[in-house]
């Protein structure tokens, strides 16, 4: 599919040519139509040689990759991540439900039902729909390691197509294929890299240091408070994982949009030459000459 697309895309680069050639040398009697001539040279040019590019492009992305994978030093491979993160997740949506079940199914605890409710539902909402944009993205993530070349080429194709019709949409998908095929990977180990790294600093880090100062100095008030410290690391940890798991997939995926909004813009996203011109220019300058 990938040599079909490529043969299309070399197709559409000479025909971009050879169109600018005959506009800019035919009697054409419009001056609006003969200035045409040279941009369509140079699109041609331009998309011939972003065809040929494509391996260097492969190259460069395979560079980044194994560039961001090692400066992040990940802690655990994309499919352990997503193990991690699917098994958390449904931990936390299953001990919601549990614990609902269980106010409302205690005599004492049922006042309280409705307020606890009230209070988990929204939390309950997002761990769900965090869980399923985990489960997308675990999805696509096989699909863009494979495929990603044959969108970026297509993207190519559109970008080729005469008079600009298909720039805007082929930047958007010439550089969203680079990017996702770049950072959806890589995401389920930075979320559980994230993780660790909060849970430590906020939860584990404090306990650790007081456990070192018991065995230094064992001291009772030290004792009291190791135990104080452990419901704040419970939170702590709590945050962590609501933080890397639940908000940081909305954070990354913005981050995905957001930078290949960019890579488009300097890939030369842009509406360009309307076609509508080629059919509007002429009529207008008939119609000044006829009166």
């Amino acid at each position: 599919m990938q040599g079909e697309l490529l043969a299309v895309g070399h197709s559409l680069a000479a025909l971009l040519y050879v169109l600018g050639v005959l506009v800019q040398t035919l009697p054409i009697p419009y001056a609006s139509i003969k200035a045409h001539g040279p941009q369509l040279m140079k699109d041609g040019v331009i998309s011939e040689i972003a065809i040929l590019s494509v391996s260097f492009v492969t190259l460069i992305v395979s560079w980044i990759s194994q560039m961001f994978s090692a400066a992040v030093q990940m802690p655990v491979g994309p499919d352990a991540a997503f193990g991690i993160i699917i098994a958390q997740l449904s931990a936390i949506e299953i001990s919601i439900l549990l614990l609902i079940g269980f106010v409302s199914s205690t005599v004492i605890l049922a006042p309280l039902a409705f307020a606890i409710s009230s209070i988990t539902s929204s939390i309950l909402t997002f761990v769900t729909v965090a869980l399923i944009i985990w489960l997308i993205v675990k999805a696509i993530s096989g699909i863009i390691i494979s495929s990603w070349l044959s969108f970026y080429i297509f993207g190519l194709v559109m970008f080729a197509l005469p008079f600009r019709i298909g720039r805007s949409f082929g930047t958007m998908l010439m550089a969203a294929s680079i990017v996702a095929v770049i950072m959806v990977p890589i995401m389920p180990s930075v979320a559980v890299w994230l993780q660790g790294s909060i849970g430590y600093n906020t939860a584990l880090a404090p306990i650790d240091n007081t456990v070192s100062k018991i065995k230094n100095n064992p001291n009772p008030l030290l004792v009291v408070r190791l135990i104080t410290q452990i419901p704040e690391m419970i939170g702590n940890l709590m945050v962590s994982v609501v933080v890397s798991l639940v908000l940081f997939p909305f954070a990354y995926m913005f981050v995905i949009s957001m930078i290949s909004q960019s890579v488009s813009r300097l890939l030369g996203g842009s509406s360009g030459t309307s076609v509508s011109s080629f059919v509007l220019a002429p009529a207008w300058d008939t119609g000044r000459k006829l009166t």
